[in-house]
């Protein structure tokens, strides 16, 4: 994103003609979405998501799509387009969506002032101009060309028919219906035929770590916090179907026509939406309760054959992606969760999963934008994780049994790993780190707390498998401490970590950030966002460290860095760096962003608020440097710079030995 906000800033040399805010064809329909989402949204608008497009062709319409060419600098101009000499003409050229009647009769009352030529609209002192009683958006139009000299605004023109969406006629649709989906997408990338899978996206061209892909607002959008009150809201399809049910409350023609070629296509097979009953009667009665809902909303759109239903609806269940502000910091839980819902997106539908994904994402409200994580070949496929990152480590059954797709992932690491037996019998128990686990955690004092989640992560913790009825139907599990999956053990390390915090103890926490930091670095996709949390969070502790906020516990396992060797300043400074290199990489964005988007993490960290200033003047002092301001470092450098020792670095599971561990 650094150099699509460099062009909306007031830089020497930018375009004089781009707005200083966001352009409108980056401005979103109306959505129910709370002011807080509302607001979200605009603030990533200012923050970066200037962009000059090119211009349009002459078949042109109402689809506002533009073109970011890669990563390169600041060597292009906006190309809004030069207005046609007759005042007709251009009133033409900016209202596809009026009708006539509003045309001819704001073309009427220029000419009764004897204004013909585009450019005698131009020359209008603006008091003369406000005087002209004109239709108002029309004339809101032309005020907003005036302001630019005389250029047409990209989105009042269009850009041309975008190549991977299907031709959308609007033909009985109401006015506002039909503007499509707003996207940002890099030309150097093509929605493709992908052999096996239907469609995918592949690189045209080499892209490096960290180049920005596509930023995308879903066509239809549903929040977590709509759906929560619903009797049904426990079952496990609750958000696809709460996604499903507002698909069938805005489904109109050119929304069909833009989800044809999602999978799957019409006439294609597709799985049932029934669920496994082994249930009591009360979830039987919440499944039931959802299939009413989904089968109410859908009976009422008129004219939709049964079999055209069932297919939206498995289009949603198959296609959909969830979006997640801040989801991998802390302070997510409590402060960013009523932001949390699922989409469904006419361009990022088109991403395949991978266990060794090549793309990650990252959402602020409904807007997802898409970053390479490690480079890219040309011709290489472009791929995404469907599950959570810290599951990618996972034996390849676990994986599969989350992914819960339509098909059996062949990806690269997949295929490397099938028909390897695994290890601990189908009797071992895995801890299950639930919110109802969580929650228990988080009513104990600091120091039981810490206690807890040691017992934790030797296994030593009841898990849901425990029950008496899973013991009667399974036979008696075996011996022994449960399995700890690494997203498990990382959520209880971070447990740990912020109660270690909350005592004063910050070099023994800083310890416990630093084996964090070493599972993402080595079992996580390069560049993942947990990494800078994790660095931000052992800044703030060396930092505390430095100004004496902290006590040690001798029990306690030394696994800091060596902060003899340089003051905790440096050291601090070190971490900073791995922060901001991860969130430039990941995010695609300046150390402004950076700011932004962990404000509240730091606000609200366990530590002196001294700590919490020189956090920001390091953070200033980073981006001051020249290396801020060049290509990010590669993934190797990135992970050397933590100086990692072997025993920072967790196993991607504990408990006994599973043979596809060892290689994930």
């Amino acid at each position: 994103l650094k150099p699509l906000r460099a062009r909306a800033g007031k830089a020497p040399g930018r375009c004089s003609i781009c707005p200083d805010l966001a352009p409108p064809h980056l401005a979103f329909p109306a959505m129910r979405l709370p002011s807080a989402a509302a607001a979200l949204v605009a603030a990533l608008c200012l923050a970066g998501l200037a962009v000059g497009a090119p211009a349009a062709s002459e078949e042109e319409d109402d689809m506002p799509v533009a073109i970011y060419h890669g990563t390169g600098g600041l060597d292009g101009q906006c190309h809004a387009g030069d207005y046609p000499p007759r005042l007709e003409d251009l009133l033409k050229k900016i209202s596809p969506d009026i009708s006539a009647e509003v045309l001819e009769k704001t073309i009427a009352v220029f000419k009764e002032e004897g204004v013909e030529q585009s450019r005698q609209m131009l020359e209008l002192h603006s008091l003369d101009f406000e005087a002209l009683r004109a239709p108002l958006l029309l004339k809101s139009r032309l005020r907003r060309i005036r302001e630019r000299g005389g250029k047409i605004p990209d989105d009042m023109i269009g850009h041309g028919r975008n190549p991977h969406l299907p031709e959308v006629k609007e033909e009985g649709e109401g006015e506002g219906e039909g503007l499509g989906p707003l996207f940002v997408i890099s030309s150097k990338t093509k929605l493709k035929d992908a052999e096996g899978k239907g469609r995918g996206w592949f690189a045209e061209a080499p892209l490096p770590a960290g180049a920005l892909l596509l930023v995308e607002r879903p066509l239809v959008a549903v929040l977590d916090a709509q759906w929560r009150d619903k009797a049904w809201a426990d079952c496990d399809s609750a958000d696809t179907t709460a996604l499903g049910i507002e698909l069938a409350l805005v489904l109109t023609p050119s929304l069909r026509a833009l989800v044809a070629r999602h999978h799957p296509v019409e006439g294609a097979d597709f799985p049932s939406d029934d669920e496994d009953d082994e249930s009591d009667e009360e979830d039987t009665a919440k499944r039931e309760a959802m299939a009413d809902a989904q089968d109410l909303a859908w009976s009422l759109v008129d004219g939709l054959a049964a079999a055209d239903s069932a297919r939206l609806q498995a289009v949603v269940k198959l296609n959909s992606l969830g979006f997640y502000t801040h989801s991998e910091q802390l302070c997510h839980s409590g402060h960013f969760t009523p932001l949390t819902g699922s989409g469904l997106y006419a361009l990022a539908s088109g991403f395949n999963h991978s266990c060794e994904p090549s793309v990650s994402r990252f959402s602020i409200g409904d807007l997802t934008a898409f970053v390479t994580n490690r480079p890219v070949k040309a011709g290489h496929e472009l791929c995404i994780s469907y599950i959570e990152t810290e599951l990618l480590c996972a034996p390849r059954s676990l994986r599969s049994q989350s992914l819960n797709r339509d098909f059996t992932c062949s990806c690269t690491k997949c295929v490397a790993q099938q028909g390897q037996l695994e290890g601990g019998g189908s009797g071992r128990r895995f801890l299950n780190v639930d919110a109802t686990v969580q929650a228990e955690l988080a009513l104990l004092q600091p120091v039981e707390r810490v206690q807890a989640v040691d017992a934790a992560l030797r296994g030593e913790m009841a898990s849901d498998d425990d029950s008496e009825e899973d013991e009667e139907e399974e036979g008696a599990k075996s011996s022994g401490p449960a399995i700890v999956l690494g997203k498990d053990a990382q959520e209880l390390r971070a447990v740990k970590a912020l109660a270690l915090m909350q005592m004063g103890r910050r070099d023994d926490a800083l310890a416990v950030w630093r084996q964090l930091a070493g599972f993402a670095a080595r079992h996580l996709p390069p560049f993942d966002e947990a990494l800078a949390v994790y660095a931000t969070q052992a800044a703030l502790c060396a930092l505390s460290i430095q100004s004496g906020g902290s006590s040690s516990s001798s029990s306690s396992p030394k696994l800091a860095p060596k902060l003899l060797l340089g003051t905790a300043e440096s050291e601090a400074a070190r971490y900073v760096n791995c922060a901001m290199d991860a969130h430039r990489v990941i995010c695609g964005c300046d150390a402004k962003m950076f700011r932004w988007r962990y404000a509240k993490e730091v606000e609200i960290a366990e530590v002196p608020d001294d700590a919490k200033h020189a956090f920001w003047k390091l953070v200033d002092k980073v981006a001051a440097t020249a290396a801020s301001k060049t290509a990010p470092a590669a993934w190797a450098d990135a992970v050397e710079a933590w100086e990692f020792r072997e025993e920072e670095i967790p196993e991607a599971m504990t408990g006994p030995p599973m043979s596809d561990s060892s290689s994930a």
